[in-house]
């Protein structure tokens, strides 16, 4: 019996917000996008245009939403929203600036390099342990329901930063190398329960690069 075909996760990060132009953490804390953030949307959408899209999806959160919906204009698709694909719950550093929680957290802050790195979490937060538990039973569920299909997932940087760690062989000592641009567009196949890296933070379509579809490389 021949194996499901694979499906390809296109793996958008919301665009700026004010918080992020800001440089405050934001976490569950939610923040509208700028009109930078909007561009950055839009400009995704044009990436994904030519894309076979079959299914769409973004966390619950409104900056991701905002950023799905524009970047969905040129498919006729409802997008499904849940909360697996949720920021890292930040707990008291939300809204704070990184002075501020230097400042107020230092002790907390600096346990992020002692601690082992899934299991760190923010004070009354989250920590990367406790985010793949709610995301990768999402992802083998989205990979399952979709095989050969292409689907877009919106979501933010630090679900990103992990599932590309898990997908280059659970790589989690650079986790924090790998910065997700906002509107920034990267790619998996998932196949079988297991996850490959194909792209990693695409942006050279928001300077209006001419980007081929995933779907044809």
């Amino acid at each position: 019996m021949d194996a499901p075909a694979a499906t390809r996760l296109l793996i958008a990060r919301h665009g700026e917000t004010v918080d992020n132009a800001a440089e405050r953490w934001q976490g569950w804390q939610d923040s509208p996008l700028t009109p930078r953030g909007i561009a950055q949307a839009e400009a995704l959408g044009r990436r994904l245009a030519a894309e076979p899209l079959v299914a769409a999806y973004s966390s619950d959160l409104g900056r991701a939403v905002a950023t799905a919906r524009l970047a969905l204009s040129g498919h006729r698709l409802e997008l499904q929203q849940t909360v697996a694909l949720r920021e890292r719950d930040v707990g008291a550093f939300s809204g704070l600036s990184g002075r501020e929680v230097q400042q107020r957290y230092a002790e907390a802050l600096a346990r992020r390099h002692s601690d082992h790195i899934l299991d760190w979490a923010p004070p009354r937060g989250e920590s990367f342990r406790q985010m793949l538990s709610r995301i990768l039973p999402f992802v083998d569920q989205i990979g399952a329901e979709w095989p050969g299909g292409s689907v877009l997932l919106v979501t933010h940087g630090g679900v990103i930063r992990l599932l590309a760690a898990y997908a280059l062989g659970r790589d989690w000592a650079h986790i924090y190398e790998r910065h997700p641009s906002n509107g920034g567009l990267s790619a998996c196949r998932w196949s079988d329960g297991s996850l490959t890296l194909l792209l990693f933070d695409e942006t050279a379509f928001m300077d209006g690069a001419s980007v081929p579809p995933l779907s044809e490389r």
